[in-house]
């Protein structure tokens, strides 16, 4: 029987195979707990997403809400064709792209 993805709006067997792949690059460094989904922010990245002519720059940054101690990263697929949507979707491209700026992180500081 096929999982029910769609919750609240938000695909939630994509949040989950994403955080599989986060996890699996951050347990690889010191601090590596596993991050679980924060279905407050995932809510409102998606709401924003989904909101008519929406343009991002790949961070989301609302002052006025809940969020005002970070920016939530938005892996923005920049090729057009259902190929490349659907490869985000069935691959860990977009964690695959976030980890790539790892080596700007100094891992000793905690800082990039």
């Amino acid at each position: 029987m096929k999982k029910d993805c769609i919750k609240d709006g938000r695909d939630v067997c994509f949040v989950e195979k994403a955080l599989d792949a986060h996890n699996k690059y951050r347990s690889k460094h010191r601090g590596g707990e596993p991050l679980v989904e924060y279905s407050a922010a995932s809510k409102f990245i998606q709401d924003a997403l989904n909101t008519a002519g929406s343009t991002f720059d790949g961070t989301i940054s609302n002052r006025e809400t809940l969020f005002t101690e970070c920016s939530m990263n938005v892996y923005e697929e920049t090729q057009e064709g259902e190929d490349n949507i659907k490869a985000v979707f069935d691959t860990d491209i977009a964690t695959d792209s976030w980890y790539s700026g790892q080596q700007y992180y100094d891992y000793n500081s905690g800082r990039t």
